[in-house]
């Protein structure tokens, strides 16, 4: 499976010098805010249900794009300010070790939200009606049940604005030196350079 993932060039350069990169969770902006914490634990531990365990000593994810604005494609990455010096991997991982999710949804999430499953408005209205009068424990599992509909990705834009799997990012576990295709990188003063 063909994604693409922004990451600082030390990134690259582990990769290089070790031939495997893990994401450390002290370098993630993430697992520093606590309110973020419980989102990003979920999907690890769907993760951990739904493609395996990590390798041992790994807890956070790596993230990339599957799909931006319904294609699979590189994103632009004129428009990634991520870091001073970065670089677009352009990787091929095992499909599967990887776990698609719909982003859009998945910023529902680690807002604390709940995927409210409506074709219409009325059917939105009515479903925020019965979740107000549920009880604050029915509420927290009915919210847990409704964010498996994150990994939903087949592509649907319906009357309501609802676009399921127009963004679709993937997480897995682990990434080689050899499952990188292409690598661009991009720094200030410098012309994008492509370097492998």
């Amino acid at each position: 499976m063909i994604m693409w993932t922004v990451q600082p060039m030390a990134v690259y350069q582990q990769l290089q010098r070790d031939g495997v990169f893990h994401c450390d969770p002290t370098q993630t902006w993430a697992m520093d805010d606590e309110y973020f914490q419980p989102a990003y634990q979920w999907m690890a531990n769907q993760m951990t249900r739904r493609i395996g365990p990590a390798p041992a000593n790994v807890t956070v994810p790596i993230w990339a794009w599957y799909r931006r604005d319904w294609q699979h494609k590189r994103p632009d990455f004129r428009y990634y300010h991520d870091y001073p010096d970065q670089v677009c991997l352009e990787v091929e991982v095992p499909e599967e070790q990887v776990l698609l999710s719909d982003c859009d949804e998945w910023n529902v999430i680690i807002n604390d939200g709940v995927l409210m499953k409506a074709n219409t408005d009325e059917e939105f209205d009515v479903a925020c009606a019965r979740y107000q009068q549920m009880s604050s424990k029915q509420q927290t599992a009915f919210k847990l049940r409704s964010w498996k509909r994150v990994f939903e990705i087949d592509p649907v834009h319906d009357d309501t604005g609802f676009w399921q799997g127009k963004d679709v990012q993937g997480c897995f576990w682990e990434l080689h030196l050899s499952q990188v295709r292409h690598v661009l990188r991009r720094r200030p003063g410098h012309r994008m350079e492509q370097l492998f």
